[in-house]
């Protein structure tokens, strides 16, 4: 089985149906809080049945404050 696109719709927060082409190598690439992750967590999901990746998230909460 080859996975050829990716559809979305309803899922963390993206209420629009989305369309994701998928090759053999497909980059994430955009701005800060565009759903890069969202979509990894999507994969995580559906081939791991597993929220590893959303688990992995809430451990990784750090304080924007700098020490200097």
């Amino acid at each position: 089985m080859k996975l050829e696109t990716v559809k979305r719709r309803h899922f963390i927060g993206y209420k629009s149906e989305t369309h994701i082409p998928v090759s053999d190598l497909t980059a994430f690439i955009g701005k800060n809080e565009a759903g890069k992750s969202t979509v990894i967590e999507a994969f995580e999901i559906f081939f791991n049945n597993s929220f590893i990746t959303c688990e992995l998230r809430a451990m990784a909460q750090y304080d924007k404050e700098i020490v200097e």
